[in-house]
């Protein structure tokens, strides 16, 4: 926080350093993105089909685990089976409980990926919000509250480097 509260004052005092070419009037904002992705309407659809995503992919977890379950019963109310038999059945069991994990791996990817692909959908969504409202509102520059980050700037501050 304290790192944070120094990024900001420091990029505003090399900012007020620079010449403003509109009306001398220098205007600017935070904007807290946390926040914003968590109570926006993009934020909170992203959330929602997230939530859904995880549940389908949840449910075929929990598919799988019951057929290992059930397995596992059945090999318990056979204890009377040869042992050639109870060692096939232990391999299958093995089996299914590898394909169980590698079908979890798999899954969690994919709700990784899913994460990512909603995530950077409703950024981009963000920042050309955020763009907007620092054209049509006049911002000189508006900043991330809680990183470094320039989210928008009057493109007059923009160097040219020859």
């Amino acid at each position: 926080m304290q790192k944070n509260l120094l990024g900001v004052c420091a990029s505003c005092l090399i900012f007020m350093a620079l010449p403003h070419p509109a009306q001398g009037q220098v205007r600017l904002a935070l904007v807290d993105i946390l926040k914003t992705l968590n109570e926006s309407s993009i934020g909170q659809e992203a959330k929602s089909g997230l939530t859904e995503f995880i549940q389908s992919r949840q449910e075929l977890i929990d598919k799988e685990e019951g057929k290992i379950e059930e397995f596992k019963a059945e090999l318990a109310r056979t204890p009377e089976a040869s042992e050639i038999l109870r060692e096939r059945r232990t391999a299958e069991l093995e089996r299914l409980i590898e394909e169980y994990r590698e079908a979890t791996a798999r899954l969690q990817q994919e709700i990784a990926e899913k994460q990512e692909e909603l995530t950077l959908q409703v950024t981009e969504r963000l920042k050309t919000v955020v763009e907007e409202i620092g054209l049509v509102e006049e911002y000189t520059l508006i900043l991330d509250k809680d990183d470094d980050i320039v989210l928008y700037c009057d493109k007059a501050l923009l160097l040219e480097i020859k």
